[in-house]
């Protein structure tokens, strides 16, 4: 894995790390990774778009124009 991106990786809370980390990294559905994680579909939904968007920022040049605020 790219340095930089385990380095943001690491950064962000475990629960968002894991969402990310199974949703993109492994392929699973949110339905899989709610059972996998025991939360509620919507917990992972909102842990998924919360890690991303930390990542986004914490990885500018890499998504250049995509910097979250």
């Amino acid at each position: 894995m790219n340095p930089d991106l385990t380095a943001a990786f690491r950064q962000i809370p475990p629960p968002h790390r894991l969402a990310v980390y199974l949703a993109d990294i492994e392929g699973l559905s949110c339905r899989e990774i709610a059972e996998t994680m025991g939360t509620p579909v919507g917990t992972v939904m909102s842990r998924i778009r919360r890690g991303r968007r930390q990542l986004r920022w914490l990885l500018p040049q890499y998504a250049p124009g995509l910097r979250a605020t």
